[in-house]
C-alpha cells in the first residue's frame, strides 16, 4: 500500500513536471512569434526611404531654368564640348532636388546641397533671392575636391526665410574665365510651418526613424541634409548608406548617390 503511494506521488510530480515544461515551450514560442513580424516589419521600413512629393501645395510664383551652361562645367575641364545629348548626371553640376526643382523646409535657415563634378574650379558662388528677385543672401564656398556634394547653407546670423514664400538659390562655378561663361543651376526652396507631429520629430536627435518621417511628409530639405549628417557621422553603416541610395534614387538622383559628402 506504501509503495503504491510513493509510484502515485512520483506519476503525480513527473506529470507536473512535464506539464511545466510544455508551458514554458509554448509561452517562448508565443513570444518569439510575436517579436518576430515586429522586426521584420521595422527592418522592411528601414530598407527603403523615399521621398513622397508634398499634396495641396500650390505652384511656385517664379519657375526656375534648367540652369546649366556649358553643362554646368567650365571650359577647360573638357567636358562641356561633349553635348548635353551625351552627358551623364555625375558629368554636370547637379541641385539635390526633387524634380520639381522646388524642396520644402521646415527651418528658417535651411541647408541645400549641390553635387559638383570633376572640375579645376577653385569655389563657388551661392546666392539666394527673395520673390521680388532681390538678392537676399551671397557667399563664396571654396571647393576641396571634386567630384562631390557640397553643403550650402544660409546662417543663422542673416535674416531667415518666411514661412510660405518661395526663394531661389542660384549656385555658380566660378571658372578661371570670368562673366557669363559661368556655369550655374537653380532651384526653389519653400518654408512650410509642419503639423505638430513632426515638429516634435525636429526637435528630437538626428535618426533614420526622423528621416523617414520627413520624407514621408514631403519636407525635402530636411530629410536629405539629415541623412547626409547621419552618413558623415556614422560612414560605415550599410543601413544609413542604403537608406542614402534610396532616397537620391526616389527622385532620379540614383547616379550621384556614391559622390563623397564633402563636410
Amino acid at each position: 500500500m506504501k509503495s503504491n503511494k510513493i509510484a502515485h506521488f512520483w506519476i503525480l510530480l513527473a506529470t507536473i513536471v512535464l506539464q511545466g515544461i510544455s508551458i514554458v515551450a509554448l509561452t517562448t514560442r508565443v513570444q518569439a512569434q510575436s517579436n518576430a513580424p515586429q522586426k521584420t516589419t521595422r527592418t522592411r521600413r528601414r530598407s527603403r526611404v523615399k521621398f513622397v512629393p508634398p499634396q495641396g501645395q500650390r505652384a511656385p510664383r517664379n519657375a526656375v531654368g534648367g540652369g546649366r551652361r556649358n553643362n554646368g562645367m567650365c571650359e577647360q575641364s573638357g567636358i562641356a564640348s561633349l553635348g548635353v545629348q551625351n552627358q551623364t548626371i555625375d558629368k554636370t553640376l547637379v541641385p539635390l532636388l526633387p524634380s520639381s526643382k522646388l524642396g520644402l523646409t521646415a527651418s528658417s535657415h535651411p541647408n541645400m546641397m549641390v553635387y559638383v563634378p570633376s572640375t579645376s574650379a577653385k569655389s563657388l558662388e551661392f546666392t539666394i533671392y527673395n520673390e521680388q528677385e532681390e538678392g537676399i543672401y551671397q557667399r563664396q564656398v571654396s571647393l576641396g575636391n571634386t567630384p562631390g556634394i557640397v553643403n550650402l547653407s544660409l546662417p543663422t546670423s542673416e535674416p531667415g526665410l518666411e514661412i510660405g514664400k518661395d526663394y531661389r538659390f542660384v549656385v555658380s562655378i566660378i571658372c578661371q574665365q570670368s562673366g557669363p561663361q559661368n556655369p550655374f543651376v537653380e532651384g526653389l526652396v519653400r518654408r512650410v510651418a509642419p503639423a505638430s507631429a513632426l515638429r516634435n520629430q525636429l526637435n528630437q536627435p538626428t535618426s533614420l526613424e526622423q528621416v523617414i518621417a520627413l520624407s514621408e511628409s514631403g519636407y525635402w530639405v530636411e530629410a536629405v541634409s539629415n541623412l547626409a549628417k547621419l552618413k558623415l557621422s556614422q560612414p560605415f553603416n550599410s543601413e544609413i548608406d542604403t537608406a542614402w541610395k534610396d532616397l537620391l534614387s526616389s527622385v532620379g538622383l540614383s547616379g550621384i548617390a556614391q559622390a563623397p559628402l564633402n563636410r
